[in-house]
Formats: structure tokens, C-alpha cells, sequence
């Protein structure tokens, strides 16, 4: 009975979403920005808490990890990449995407993590503006995609339209190597998309870097000692921020 109720004030919700909001046509608007929060809220209330995702994994370059590693997140990270890929493609991971920019030079790390790179493919970097990302690095890249998206609340919520010169969305280029279909030239035709998340944020399996990058006998150096091939087939998403 209550999941019937929960489905027709889904229904309801949405029709009057899709209504007042298409009144407005504009892909981005306060009351279709308020009526899809409601109706992914309600679409949480719907889901299996236990149930998680498939396809992503997602690694925090976080407190414990700069803690564990001695150094502050940032640009020097770059001496522990190599190893950091290499364990996930050796553990069967489908791509690497760093939710980083990759501005400057860093002469000391740069060579070992390009020859990675190149040597591993399907390793994705992100990027704010169009041809920001280090010559260093550039090229070893599987691919560079932006980083650009709108948020409400501090939300992520909403990837804008790209076109011209402007790259992809690094979820559209991590999409694409999971997808046999065109899904990137799909979806940048049209006005963007909204970031339709429906799950509890425990959905995705989420580690700290060190963690992965101590991981030893094929496990991981948490409190469980995952299976490392738990990213098995996986997208590794890495990045500072967990939204």
C-alpha cells in the first residue's frame, strides 16, 4: 500500500514538474530545477539501501589519504599515480577518470605517469578549460573531458550544453568505453542533461586513495580488506569531492 502511495505522488509530481517547467522553455529553470529534486527524492525513498552500483567505484583523495601519505592532495599526487593504475588495471578495472586538472609541470613525476598512462590506456582527465592540461600529459591521455557542471545547493545537478571546441563531459567519455552506443554524440546535441542521481549515496563503493594505493595480496588496506577485484569491469572515478 505505501508503495503505491509513493508511486502516484511520484507520478503527480512529475506531470507538474514536466507542465510548469516546459512552460518556462528554458533547460534550466527554478521550478523544473525544484520539482526534479522532489521527484528524485521521492525515487530514494523507493530504492534497496543494500543495493550498489555495477559500474562506478569512487576513490577520495582525502584527509586519511594525505594523512597515510605525508603529502597534501595536490599536483605532487602525480609520484603516486603510476602505482595507483597499475594495481586497478591489474585487478581488471575498465578505466581510470581523474575529476582533476592537470595545469602545471611537475618535471619529477610527469615522465613515469605519462608512460603509464600510455602504457594502460582508458585513462580519463578532467579539465575547466579547453586546452589547459599540461603538455607533459596531454597526449598520454585516453582521453580529456570537462569538468563543467552546474550546481544548485552545491549540488551537482545539471551538465550544460558543450559545443565547438569544448570537450565532453569525462562521464560521457567514461560512458562510452562501458557503452557500445554513440552515447556521446547523443547526448552533447542537445541542451545538456540533468544529473538524474536516484540513490542513497552509499550506492557507489567508495575507498580512500591510500587505500587503494597500499592495497597488497590482492586486497584493498581497509578495515575489511576488499578483494581488490572489486573494481573488476569497473569505472574508478578519483577526485577530492565526494558529490
Amino acid at each position: 500500500m505505501a508503495s503505491s502511495r509513493g508511486l502516484i505522488r511520484y507520478l503527480l509530481v512529475s506531470l507538474i514538474g514536466i507542465v510548469i517547467g516546459g512552460i518556462f522553455l528554458l533547460p534550466v529553470n527554478v521550478l523544473e530545477q525544484f520539482f526534479l529534486d522532489v521527484r528524485i527524492s521521492l525515487a530514494i525513498l523507493g530504492t534497496d539501501e543494500g543495493e550498489s552500483s555495477d559500474e562506478i567505484v569512487l576513490v577520495l583523495m582525502d584527509g586519511l589519504s594525505e594523512k597515510e601519505l605525508g603529502v597534501p592532495a595536490g599536483s605532487e599526487w602525480r609520484q603516486f599515480f603510476p602505482l595507483f593504475i597499475e594495481k586497478l588495471y591489474d585487478a581488471g578495472a575498465a578505466a581510470v577518470v581523474f575529476d582533476l586538472e592537470f595545469l602545471t609541470q611537475e618535471a619529477e613525476f610527469d615522465t613515469a605517469l605519462a608512460d603509464t598512462a600510455a602504457e594502460y590506456g582508458r585513462v580519463i582527465a578532467g579539465e575547466y578549460e579547453f586546452g589547459s592540461t599540461t603538455d607533459t600529459l596531454i597526449d598520454s591521455f585516453y582521453g580529456i573531458g570537462s569538468l563543467r557542471v552546474e550546481a544548485f545547493n552545491g549540488v551537482p545537478r545539471r551538465v550544460p550544453f558543450l559545443k565547438g571546441s569544448e570537450r565532453p563531459p569525462i562521464s560521457i567519455l567514461a560512458a562510452g568505453i562501458l557503452s557500445d552506443d554513440m552515447v556521446s554524440e547523443t547526448i552533447t546535441q542537445n541542451q545538456g542533461f540533468w544529473i538524474s542521481y536516484n540513490h542513497p549515496m552509499g550506492y557507489f563503493t567508495t575507498f580512500s586513495f591510500s587505500e587503494v594505493l597500499n592495497a597488497s595480496e590482492g586486497r584493498i588496506a581497509d578495515s575489511r580488506r576488499t578483494p581488490l577485484s572489486i573494481v573488476q569491469g569497473k569505472v574508478v572515478l578519483v577526485g577530492m569531492d565526494l558529490p
